[in-house]
């Protein structure tokens, strides 16, 4: 990134992190936890594969907030910072000397040999990203081993060269034996077990919860953490500037992704129609609004993949296609029937909660305040005359 190219960047998002402000985050990630954990308890089984993806995107949420963290000044560890890595790194089998270690250097050398998470061996090789990706699965167990390991490595520190090279990725090849820095790690490291301590007994307890809604997303959410779309579908290589180029690959993902969520726009009008004419005719406009947008977006990427204009417009289509289909199979798919406005208004919660209301608190401009509230009044004004409308 050139310097000029900082004029570009909004000013907030430039302004280095505070404690309270991490704080007040983590607990929103949080809230959505619990919130899920609750409603997971009343569904049928079948929603399971949708619990545990939310779950493990705001457990890979909670890995962001301490990543932020990381960037802090280095100031001692206060009460607020402590909160911090009690709410984000411990869940997440991370204490924040660990992730500083490794992440810094990571800024500090990147692109070069002592960078950590430099893998010159994979190159550009498709394979070679794809079987990278899966050793991510293995990147929360080996955390929370990390705590055990380096719990012992304090206390002897014949323990501290592995402990370093293998679970906070120094490369540097120098004895760490009486490292300062390492030996941080390594204290922190008693907490963190602590913390693990207490999750295996609340598995003694409740094993098939603690393993299904914790571990088993918590697992998921160490993948994410590397994203495969960033190492597999958009290779993402750190030398020097970070590029990113759009495979085609990437552009028949993003088409298979927004052919789900239309799919359920569809479900959610249907299912708004079977509950009254009135909410049917509503969601119907709401969807018909985000409509065009969304095939601008996939045409945009279809072509920018390499495609021809003839495929564009062909996956712009096909999104229709998608909301007639989920429209269609609501009253003829019994669940879909019963659960789908619940489920489709679940979804478009978590959506906007995480992605849209985020954007518009990181944009302090009257322009956008006025197309937030701007959309909640052409909401209220469109119920108002379809009520009218409808008697």
């Amino acid at each position: 990134m050139y310097s000029g190219d900082f004029d570009l960047i909004p000013r907030e998002l430039l302004r280095a992190a505070r404690p309270q402000r991490l704080i007040l985050y983590a607990l929103a990630d949080w809230i959505v936890i619990a919130v899920i954990w609750i409603v997971a308890l009343r569904t049928p089984w079948w929603f399971y594969p949708l619990w545990v993806t939310l779950l493990a995107g705001r457990f890979h949420a909670l890995g962001v907030v301490l990543h932020d963290a990381v960037h802090i000044p280095k100031r001692g560890k206060c009460g607020a910072v402590r909160t911090v890595e009690l709410l984000t790194g411990y869940p997440v089998g991370s204490t924040l000397e660990a992730m500083r270690y490794h992440h810094l250097r990571h800024h500090r050398d990147l692109g070069f040999p002592g960078d950590p998470y430099l893998k010159p061996w994979v190159g550009r090789s498709a394979i070679r990203h794809w079987l990278l990706s899966f050793r991510y699965f293995l990147l929360t167990p080996l955390w929370v081993m990390r705590g055990l390991y380096g719990t012992i490595a304090f206390h002897v520190p014949a323990l501290r060269n592995s402990y370093g090279r293998w679970f906070l990725q120094d490369y540097s090849g120098d004895d760490l034996t009486s490292h300062t820095e390492v030996i941080a790690c390594a204290r922190e490291e008693h907490l963190q077990l602590l913390f693990y301590a207490c999750v295996a007994t609340l598995a003694a307890i409740w094993p098939g919860w603690v393993l299904g809604f914790y571990i088993v997303p918590l697992v998921l959410a160490g993948y994410l953490a590397v994203h495969i779309t960033q190492h597999v579908l958009v290779p993402h290589f750190h030398y020097g500037e970070e590029t990113h180029r759009v495979s085609a690959v990437t552009g028949f993902t993003a088409l298979a992704g927004l052919s789900l969520h239309t799919f359920f726009d569809g479900v959610a009008i249907a299912s708004g129609f079977l509950a009254s004419g009135r909410l049917g005719l509503l969601l119907f406009l709401a969807v018909l609004v985000h409509k065009l947008p969304e095939g601008v977006t996939i045409a945009s990427m279809m072509l920018a993949s390499g495609q021809s204009k003839g495929r564009a417009v062909a996956s712009a289509g096909g999104l229709g296609l998608a909301t007639l289909l989920g429209a269609a199979l609501t009253e003829v798919v019994g669940p879909l029937a019963r659960h789908g406005l619940a489920l489709s208004a679940g979804v478009t919660l978590y959506v906007a909660a995480s992605n849209l209301v985020p954007e518009f608190q990181n944009r302090h401009r009257w322009v956008s305040a006025i197309a937030f509230f701007g959309g909640l009044a052409a909401f209220l004004v469109s119920d108002w005359l379809i009520s009218a409308w409808l008697g």
